[in-house]
């Protein structure tokens, strides 16, 4: 979700600053327009990199050839979380116990800071992640920490239609123990737009590859469900690939108008426990999973 409510509160200062009533879509195009010039450097097409020391992000998919599984001895422990670009303090401490306990950690609104590069060389992990914007030289969007490199991993960017910023996802695969391949899919979906063409052509972008993997799916991200409609239209897509939301009893997921932000699906997989964790280390819990082939 990010900064929801600081947009909005924006918009309001605004409307007092100009005197004139203007639309929010107009005020957030035009807010929009300016800080990408004045702050944000936004590549040409969606771009990743999969070695957190190359300072060029140049390729829209990479490949690699491995042996190592995701998996251990058929189970499965992911976690998903949208992390604030570090913005709050704690976010070490509680980064490190997840990719302490998951074998994949998915994050949203990863920042790749010199701080955030220091701290996961601490660990044995593969780092890949979606260069959506870069920010004074550092590069934003989603990013995939994982026990073992992919497969292949492809990004995927589109823009928001208000604030002209793109929202990134990034389509991997993993091998399992199995003989199968473990289709991931890190999303963070659009946010300010209302009538949802752009959302519905952000998962509509991914849909082929979803609907021809042969192994197991897990879809999982924050989807910016806040309203109803929104989130009718991520059943439908869900319901139309066949795969299953976590459903989660005890639910401390953020919620937003009463609307869950964060969100995992997955299809070929039987899941076996799952957990939403509060946080003051960012705007949004975190969610985890335990799933066995």
């Amino acid at each position: 979700m990010g900064n929801f409510s600081h947009v909005f509160l924006w918009i309001k200062v605004l409307k007092k600053k100009f005197k004139v009533m203007l639309g929010s879509a107009a005020i957030l195009g035009v807010l929009g327009a300016t800080v990408i010039n004045v702050l944000f450097t936004v590549p040409a097409g969606p771009v990743m990199t999969d070695n957190i020391n190359i300072a060029d992000f140049e390729s829209q998919c990479v490949k690699h050839d491995i042996n190592q599984v995701l998996d251990d001895n058929g189970e499965l422990h992911i976690a998903v979380w949208n992390i604030y670009k570090q913005q709050k303090s704690g976010w070490q401490r509680e980064l490190g116990d997840l990719l302490k306990s998951n074998q994949l950690v998915m994050l949203q609104e990863a920042k790749l800071s010199p701080e955030l590069k220091l701290f996961l060389r601490q660990y044995d992990v593969e780092i890949e992640m979606v260069n959506a914007f870069s920010m004074k030289g550092n590069p934003n969007g989603v990013m995939n920490l994982a026990r073992t490199e992919s497969t292949e991993s492809c990004a995927i960017a589109v823009t928001e239609p208000w604030l002209r910023l793109p929202k990134s996802s990034l389509v991997s695969q993993y091998p399992l123990s199995n003989g199968q391949h473990l289709l991931v899919v890190n999303l963070h979906s659009i946010n300010f737009e209302w009538r949802l063409s752009q959302y519905r052509a952000q998962l509509n972008a991914i849909a082929q590859q979803v609907k021809d993997h042969q192994g197991p799916v897990i879809m999982a991200g924050d989807f910016n469900t806040w309203r109803p409609k929104r989130m009718q239209t991520v059943t439908q897509f869900m319901q139309q690939f066949g795969l299953t939301p976590v459903s989660y009893h005890d639910d401390k997921r953020t919620h937003i108008m009463g609307m869950p932000l964060d969100h995992i699906f997955y299809r070929g997989l039987t899941l076996v426990k799952d957990s939403s964790v509060k946080t003051n280390s960012s705007d949004h819990n975190q969610l985890t999973a335990t799933f066995k082939l």
